[in-house]
């Protein structure tokens, strides 16, 4: 006589279960926070790119800040230096928070104020 022994099957349990979603939401979750992070630190680094192109135009003087406002090939609006300048420290800021927001990933990124 030969006796088959069945391989125990393991009782699917609510308590597995619940385990079950627990790994996947982690996992989503880790997911979601690595998307969130990249994407803020390119806005960072764009932020960045932009605020030291910006800094040289407004080193070069008036002559800089004429130069590079007409390369665009549109009709001629006349930027100052001072312009420039504001557009440096909205910059740098947006890259402050941005970069902030790289290393927090849970938590949002302010609304731009200058936008609302």
């Amino acid at each position: 006589m030969s006796a088959t022994v069945r391989p125990r099957r393991t009782p699917f349990t609510t308590r597995r279960l619940l385990l079950a979603v627990a790994v996947v939401a982690g996992l989503l979750g880790a997911y979601v926070m690595e998307q969130r992070h990249r994407r803020y630190r390119e806005m960072a680094d764009l932020c960045g790119a932009l605020e030291n192109h910006l800094r040289e135009i407004v080193k070069g003087g008036p002559d800089a800040a004429r130069e590079a406002w007409n390369c665009r090939g549109g009709p001629v609006v006349p930027r100052s230096v001072a312009d420039y300048a504001m557009m440096v420290d909205d910059l740098a800021r947006k890259r402050n928070r941005y970069e902030r927001a790289a290393w927090t990933p849970w938590r949002f990124v302010d609304p731009d104020p200058a936008a609302e």
